[in-house]
């Protein structure tokens, strides 16, 4: 069997992952994976990094009916693909996401005990910084 030498240097290669305080951001699509929920209903979760500080923030975005939105803001958003368009979600739309950048919303979740960060919503543009705006 093949040998290897981990180094101090290549063992720190950690995502890093520090709660983003609420607000908005910009991230860059790093990866995608469909999946399955606990429920055996399809999921795609992609994996957003954070243009400023490195952080990674997680986002699983489900096909059912009433979450299907959010997967359709991030699509309109990165690939401005107009409304009443249909659109075939899979591996190659996915992957032509890679390195695209797009704005968010942030929140903090709490589940079982634990603190994540939580996409509320993408936008197409990047959002005002008016006092006058408020995000839902």
């Amino acid at each position: 069997m093949p040998k290897i030498t981990i180094t101090k240097e290549e063992g720190n290669h950690t995502q890093k992952r520090e709660l983003l305080p609420p607000g908005d951001y910009e991230f860059v699509i790093e990866s995608h994976e469909f999946g399955l929920t606990q429920k055996e209903e399809d999921k795609v979760t992609f994996q957003l990094k954070e243009v400023n500080s490195g952080n990674f923030v997680w986002c699983l975005l489900m096909f059912r009916d009433d979450m299907v939105w959010k997967l359709k803001s991030l699509i309109k958003a990165v690939s401005g693909v107009d409304d009443g368009k249909e659109v075939d979600v899979n591996d190659e739309l996915c992957k032509n996401m890679y390195g695209n950048k797009v704005w968010a919303n942030v929140s903090i979740d709490t589940y079982n005990d634990k603190r994540r960060n939580q996409i509320k919503r993408f936008y197409s543009e990047k959002p005002s910084n008016s006092d006058d705006d408020t995000f839902e």
